[in-house]
């Protein structure tokens, strides 16, 4: 595999053209008059042609006029008119003044100084970087029914190569990835689809100790073949396998490529396919799955301690399994234990963005460190500007302390880096119903719902936009088919009680209370109710008493949704009670 053949480089005249959105004939003719950079390969008795766009892009930006028939190419906007200037009488200027048209020659060549000047600085125009899109690797030796080794390998490289994406670029995240799994879409049709410059497709297999790795990078516009290769390792050597094949990629496409890159480690083999099995158990996000990816990820830590991606699997289980989303696990006993798991991340790899952002979530909705969270996004974010899910963490908090457009504009890249994701179409969802922007909400459930129709929290979003709207009898129908689909959930039992309240049927909202009071079983012991529940639904019931009685136990429990409890539209009945504000003052200071 040859650095140059990486290089980003236009292959023939075809391509030249295409790059410069011209004709062959013209770029031909550039290149004799105009010194358009282009070399030549000479063999036998032909010749090939090549560029590098570095060099293209470099005399594009210098070169003020374009002499063709064409009309005028890279006139910058700020010296272009929209109509030619009228036929002028030229009169002798008074002695001591420069003639008119001295003045613009003298404009005209200051400005192709300057521009040449700045090119030669270092300077470049702004343009957006690429995008790329890895679609999920062929697994060609797993166990049967089981992508866990090639969804594993594709997600790692992935977080490989947003590490590296320079400043607008991306790389779609694994969840948008997935939907193509075995599509039979043209290349084109799935590079419009997830906005993308390039698509990445591959292959792994595993057989005894060495991985095979295949992959064949195009332009999706144009289904042109940019480059592909195959790269064979020991298992051992897996992560340094990865490291080659995105620098590679970034390479072939211009992604930054990140200073100081330490080579990775070796990893033992078997450690390294329990993280697989747990990071695949992870990403499906159900309680049962969780406590599997759990042990998965243990089984790996205990394999190879040293591996820091390993307990940051540990943390995000513990965190996810304690919020009140899952209510799987207290907070007192799971948070914690993602705690110190996430630290002994960070003593083994300071540079892991993933750990950086896992503290940060734990900051945020566990220890109400709403400066320690903070630092902690930003830190992840400038380590891998790629990561989706820590733009979509970072904003929860911007949308916790009421900075409702930062966290929106911090979804957007979320939703750029994984378009079909319907965790981050439901985080826009809840942004706007902080915001009270319900129309809004509705409409950003709606897109989740229609990408998962199973995924819950689609349910959860667009049946309290409409109990805030008055539409009771809708936000019934959509929260009973959540409740249903989630075997009956507290969280969802609470928002379908709440929608009976606001209707009027306190026998309906009493009877989902009473659920709450006496929770299911799961794994042998209760599911965890947090306080915050009971609370919600004894003021949908006019039990003020009772409510500030289940938010002071909250409180104890450190439930992460009272971090929202002043954007919460529900709380306005008890925003002015001064029980409700010393609530508040303890969480945020």
């Amino acid at each position: 595999m040859a650095d140059e053949v990486l290089e980003e480089r236009l292959e023939s005249w075809k391509e030249i053209a295409a790059y410069l959105d011209r004709d062959v004939r013209t770029v031909q003719r550039w290149e004799k008059g105009e010194g358009l950079p282009v070399h030549r390969h000479l063999h036998d008795k032909q010749g090939s042609v090549f560029a590098h766009r570095s060099e293209v892009d470099a005399w594009r930006a210098g070169r003020i006029l374009a002499p063709d028939a064409e009309g005028p190419a890279a006139i910058p906007e700020a010296v272009t008119t929209a109509e030619p200037a009228p036929v002028e009488v030229i009169r002798p200027e008074p002695r001591g003044v420069v003639p008119r048209v001295l003045w613009s020659l003298t404009a005209a060549l200051v400005l192709a100084g300057g521009i040449a000047l700045v090119w030669r600085l270092g300077f470049r125009p702004s343009r957006p970087g690429p995008a790329l899109a890895v679609l999920p690797f062929v697994d060609l030796g797993g166990e049967h029914g089981q992508e866990f080794f090639s969804d594993g390998f594709t997600e790692e490289l992935i977080t490989q190569l947003g590490r590296q994406q320079g400043e607008g670029g991306r790389v779609v995240a694994l969840r948008s990835a997935l939907g193509y799994r075995n599509t039979e879409k043209r290349p084109r049709q799935v590079a419009h689809e997830l906005g993308v410059d390039y698509l990445l497709q591959g292959s792994v297999r595993r057989s005894g100790d060495r991985v095979r790795v295949a992959v064949h990078l195009l332009r999706g516009a144009d289904e042109t073949h940019i480059w592909d290769s195959s790269f064979d390792r020991d298992v051992r050597d897996v992560l340094v396998l990865q490291r080659e094949v995105a620098d590679a990629i970034a390479s072939g496409i211009s992604l930054k490529l990140e200073p100081g890159r330490v080579r990775p480690r070796p990893v033992k083999p078997e450690a390294y396919e329990a993280y697989l099995r747990g990071r695949f158990l992870w990403n499906k996000r159900t309680p049962q799955d969780l406590y599997l990816a759990l042990e998965r990820f243990q089984e790996a830590a205990r394999l190879d301690p040293t591996f820091a991606p390993t307990h940051v699997g540990i943390a995000d289980c513990y965190a996810l399994l304690g919020s009140a989303e899952m209510g799987a696990m207290r907070p007192g006993e799971a948070m914690p234990l993602a705690k110190r798991e996430v630290m002994t991340a960070l003593e083994l790899d300071p540079a892991s963005a993933e750990a950086h952002a896992s503290l940060g979530h734990i900051r945020l909705i566990y220890e109400w460190d709403w400066d320690g969270a903070e630092a902690s996004f930003n830190r992840a974010l400038d380590l891998n500007p790629g990561y989706a899910t820590a733009h979509q963490w970072y904003a929860l908090y911007l949308s916790a302390v009421g900075r409702s457009e930062d966290a929106l504009a911090e979804l957007r890249k979320a939703e750029e880096l994984d378009p079909l994701s319907p965790a981050v179409k439901s985080a826009v969802a809840e942004a706007h119903y902080f915001n009270r922007r319900y129309e809004e909400a509705i409409a950003a459930s709606q897109k989740a719902l229609e990408l998962d129709p199973g995924f819950i929290l689609g349910y959860l979003n667009l049946g309290r936009a409409l109990v805030m709207q008055g539409r009771h009898e809708e936000a019934i129908t959509a929260l009973t088919e959540g409740w249903e689909r989630s075997g009956r959930a507290p969280g969802m039992t609470l928002f379908l009680g709440l929608a009976y309240a606001a209707k009027g049927n306190r026998g309906k909202a009493q009877e989902m209370l009473d659920l709450l009071n006496h929770p299911p079983f799961f794994n042998g012991k209760p599911v965890y109710v947090p306080a915050l529940y009971l609370a919600g639904l004894q003021g949908g019931l006019g039990d003020r008493e009772g409510e500030f009685r289940s938010l002071q136990r909250a409180l104890e429990e450190r439930c992460e949704y009272l971090i929202y409890m002043d954007r919460e539209p529900m709380a306005d009945p008890i925003r002015r009670d001064s029980r409700f504000k010393g609530l508040l003052k303890t969480v945020r200071r």
